[in-house]
């Protein structure tokens, strides 16, 4: 077997479709021609670095793709939020059905969930010079903030549907937002897809959340977590108090705030790159 017939086999195993084998093949065949004595190193590791390479603009463009649907949903979010009052404000809760509530509760959780997902994974995206395990870390980061955004949205999309009385413009303003945003969540989905598909070597294990922090930071990782967690918290208690006129219910809420944000951490923190 020559050495392109080789360089063909190991790209194909990285992912390479059958045009981009062919333009990288016929890239090294000319400068093979030009220098038959060029020492490109075996044939494996060079098509390792073509994947870095491809992999790393492919995964930048999918991580400002995501993080700009993400945005996206979240301006059409606050936009219908913004209308209930022109629609005569909100409804009792008390006569509600019980998925009015469950929408309510899903648009806030998954809500905070693709909010930090988006931001870590833009935060790796750029890094510069990643590795094949940092590129790995954004495309998981990248799906679970898509996937919550999509959850969102459908949050949004069955909170109008349910919520009642409200007046019919408000229902079809919502109902339009909560599908429109779901195309830019999959485009960013598609472009993540293509990103995964080149493949690059996961050598060694990417860096947690101190490769996302300033050089200062990076040895407080946990620190700066905890740090951020609490403020979480004590904005929605605070938030809560004054919006509420009540204290206690400040304190129940910023507790629901605490607890939500430890089963986050618990539950994708791995994924996500924040713990081990």
């Amino acid at each position: 077997m020559t050495y392109l017939s080789e360089l063909r086999a190991e790209l194909r195993s990285i992912g390479f479709g059958r045009r981009l084998v062919e333009r990288v093949v016929a890239e090294v065949e000319d400068h093979l021609h030009c220098d038959p004595q060029a020492q490109l190193g075996p044939p494996r590791l060079v098509a390792e670095r073509f994947a870095l390479e491809l992999g790393t603009a492919r995964t930048r463009l999918a991580a400002r793709a995501s993080f700009g649907s993400l945005a996206l949903a979240a301006l059409i979010l606050l936009a219908v939020a913004r209308a209930i009052g022109a629609a005569g404000g909100y409804p009792s809760s008390a006569a509600q059905p019980w998925a009015v509530g469950l929408s309510a509760l899903g648009m806030v959780a998954f809500g905070q969930i693709a909010f930090v997902a988006g931001v870590l994974t833009l935060v790796r995206g750029l890094r510069r010079d990643p590795s094949g395990a940092d590129l790995s870390l954004v495309h998981r980061r990248a799906f679970v903030a898509l996937a919550a955004g999509a959850l969102t949205s459908g949050s949004l999309f069955l909170h109008a549907l349910e919520l009642r009385p409200m007046p019919s413009w408000w229902t079809r303003l919502a109902v339009a937002g909560a599908a429109v945003s779901f195309v830019p969540l999959a485009a960013a989905a598609v472009a993540v897809v293509r990103a995964v598909r080149i493949a690059p070597a996961p050598i060694g294990a990417a860096v947690g959340l101190s490769g996302d922090l300033p050089r200062p930071l990076r040895r407080h990782a946990a620190g700066v977590l905890v740090s951020l967690g609490l403020l979480a918290a004590g904005f929605v208690t605070v938030s809560g108090a004054v919006f509420e006129s009540s204290g206690v219910e400040g304190l129940v809420r910023g507790a629901i705030e605490g607890v939500g944000l430890l089963a986050g951490v618990v539950v994708l923190g791995r994924r996500l790159g924040l713990r081990r």
